[in-house]
């Protein structure tokens, strides 16, 4: 039986997936940097640099490689 926190945690889940689609304009399964700009900046409005960007990216090259 799902409690509370299940449900709510998979409606985020649910969510999340839902913004990852729109983000992913190729539909590819991946975000590449001009998705994640777009997303970041046109979508969410949010002042974000290159060099944030680019920071993103590598750091998430340096936790995938281990």
């Amino acid at each position: 039986m799902a409690t509370g926190k299940d449900q709510a945690k998979s409606e985020e889940v649910a969510h999340l997936e839902q913004v990852f689609k729109l983000a992913d304009k190729n539909g590819d399964g991946f975000l590449s940097e001009s998705e994640l700009t777009h997303l970041l900046r046109v979508d969410m409005g949010r002042n974000v640099s290159d060099i944030a960007i680019k920071g993103i990216f590598a750091l998430v090259y340096y936790k995938c490689r281990g």
